[in-house]
């Protein structure tokens, strides 16, 4: 009997509460490399900051599979994307806030993050998106990829692109994309070269539904505005867990 490998799905994944930090390359990456997709992901509540590479990134690697029913939302990006550039380049091969490489992707909510300092750009997506047609809010209005909602501090520019990749064949031009209703001001975290990424004050939505004040503030970032701080991964690291019985 001859066995024919086969491909699965990757589904119903939760990833959530991680402080993920100093890596040499991407924070994150979500690719389906060999598998057939990978569908009903929940990335939320996690801090990604200080790591070389993106924060987070939507990779090509492997067959570079259909990702579908993604939600991407309160996490805190920041100061990713600083690695050092290889010799004649500008950027680290991997590099910004969020990275859209590929365009493999649909029905993607993106919402209610922080992207901040990030190196070359906050939120991005490569030139595959614009190798049929220049209009980049109709591709994502097609693709169901909703960007809105976030705080979005720093370089982010979204006319002129930047060039960033690796060899032999990965390189892209990058534009910047704000989404809508985005907040466009500085995080004002409260020590964040301590690790201390909680806000010192509540983030103001620009288009509030209604007067009340609840509904004036948005909640955004992993950490929201007068939740009780709790730096679980600053105390012993990794864990200590009790002796199971034999």
């Amino acid at each position: 009997m001859v066995y024919k490998p086969f491909a699965i799905a990757i589904e119903d994944v939760e990833v959530f509460n991680n402080v993920v930090h100093d890596c040499k390359g991407a924070g994150f990456a979500l690719a389906v490399e060999g598998g057939a997709e990978a569908k009903n992901i929940r990335f939320h509540h996690n801090l990604i900051y200080d790591n070389w590479g993106t924060g987070i990134l939507f990779a090509r690697w492997g067959n570079d599979g259909l990702r579908h029913n993604i939600k991407i939302y309160n996490n805190t990006v920041h100061h990713n994307g600083y690695g050092k550039p290889n010799p004649g380049e500008s950027f680290f091969w991997i590099t910004g806030g969020l990275y859209l490489f590929s365009d493999n992707l649909q029905n993607v909510e993106i919402k209610n993050n922080i992207f901040n300092k990030n190196r070359g750009f906050q939120i991005g997506y490569s030139d595959r998106y614009l190798a049929a047609n220049s209009d980049i809010k109709n591709i994502l209005f097609k693709k169901d990829i909703e960007i809105s909602q976030n705080l979005i501090f720093g370089e982010n520019n979204t006319t002129r692109p930047i060039y960033a990749g690796w060899l032999p064949d990965n390189y892209a031009n990058i534009y910047g994309t704000n989404g809508t209703a985005a907040v466009r001001e500085e995080p004002l975290f409260v020590n964040p070269e301590e690790g201390n990424f909680y806000l010192q004050s509540p983030v103001r939505n620009p288009t509030p539904l209604t007067a009340n004040s609840q509904t004036s503030q948005m909640r955004v970032g992993a950490f929201p505005n007068g939740e009780k701080p709790h730096f679980w991964w600053q105390g012993k690291f990794p864990p200590e867990f009790p002796d199971l019985p034999q």
